[in-house]
């Protein structure tokens, strides 16, 4: 900083003026950071807008029929994925349950028993998502029907729902037994074999004492319809 000094007289007093400017440094830093902030709120207008416009595209795509019903190969591995899974059913051994995972991997099973529900986090690791991704690709997991199997009355239902981005399926497996019978390793029962090793993929992700536990059952599916 700096300063002039100039003196003003009158009858009465004499006033001091000072004449104070900021340096060229301090002026030229002043600008750059307005320069630089202003810079940040146009990229975070821009951003935002941006993303309204390709949502908005991108619903106007789905309505015009143009926009793809599934992810492709390129969007499975990369856009964030979320799971929900659930059995349920009236089981000898073991109780129903739910799962839900969020795009963090930050993991919840919820364990419903007669007059209590009994929750258990965990934290999904990078390998096991990674590893399910993969499967989703192989097993072409968004092309699956809806429904595999037959509803029983003394069967469950395996529910498994997989978000990609803003694509999302659910596919639900009941009973199949009557379908490796019916269909042998053919049609129908191959498709729900895909499906069973996707869930299976899932499932091996938690371990709880009382949540009910078909694997080995699921397995026996697998193993009849052979490799």
């Amino acid at each position: 900083m700096y300063g002039t000094e100039l003196w003003a007289n009158t009858d009465e007093f004499k006033v001091k003026i000072v004449d104070q400017q900021m340096t060229p440094s301090l002026r030229y830093s002043l600008s750059g950071l307005l320069l630089f902030a202003t810079t940040v709120v146009l990229a975070i207008g821009w951003g935002a807008s941006s993303y309204r416009w390709r949502r908005e595209q991108d619903e106007l795509m789905r309505r015009l029929g143009n926009l793809p019903a599934t992810p492709n190969e390129y969007q499975v591995p990369t856009l964030p994925i979320t799971i929900a899974m659930s059995e349920v059913g009236d089981f000898q051994s073991g109780h129903t349950w739910y799962l839900s995972v969020n795009s963090s991997g930050d993991a919840v099973v919820e364990i419903r028993k007669p007059g209590e529900s009994v929750k258990q986090p965990y934290q999904a690791t990078t390998q096991q998502v990674t590893s399910l991704r993969e499967l989703l690709i192989a097993e072409k997991f968004f092309d699956f029907d809806d429904d595999y199997g037959d509803k029983v009355p003394d069967g469950s239902t395996q529910t498994l729902t997989i978000a990609v981005g803003d694509y999302e399926k659910t596919v639900r497996v009941h009973f199949l037994m009557n379908w490796v019978n019916q269909f042998g390793n053919r049609g129908p029962l191959l498709e729900a074999a895909r499906a069973l090793r996707v869930w299976l993929a899932a499932r091996n992700w938690f371990q709880h004492a009382d949540a009910v536990d078909t694997r080995s059952y699921d397995q026996r599916i697998l193993n009849a319809i052979g490799p």
